[in-house]
């Protein structure tokens, strides 16, 4: 899950709720957030729960130091599916972990001019 954090401009800058599921049961007791979790943990809520997709991927990270900035490259190869639906998932999604904002746009250009892609805040 990701949650919209405030002021993050032009950029789409989220806090994100991650946790690894061993079922299709949410695991609602591990959302750190109070009022989320008491929210999604309704009777009428937690039980219309189910899954809607899944995703199968490979996670590859790179580190990048662009001058003043620390910026991570994870790059996601695999596929996306819905019931009998399926298609491939191809991802490269730039995490700035120190540094300015604007480096990541910066380090996005230099990628679209090496590769064909497509870029999306």
């Amino acid at each position: 899950m990701k949650v919209p954090l405030a002021d993050a401009g032009a950029v789409h800058a989220h806090r994100e709720i991650e946790s690894d599921v061993d079922t299709d049961t949410p695991q609602l007791q591990q959302i750190a957030d109070d009022d989320l979790r008491e929210f999604l943990s309704r009777p009428e809520i937690a039980n219309a729960l189910q899954p809607v997709f899944s995703s199968e991927f490979e996670r590859t990270a790179v580190p990048v130091k662009l001058f003043d900035s620390e910026i991570e490259v994870a790059l996601d190869h695999g596929e996306i599916g819905a019931g009998e639906r399926h298609a491939p998932l191809s991802e490269a999604e730039l995490e700035l972990k120190t540094g300015r904002r604007e480096r990541l746009y910066e380090l996005a250009i230099a990628l679209n001019e090496a590769i064909p892609v497509s870029l999306e805040a």
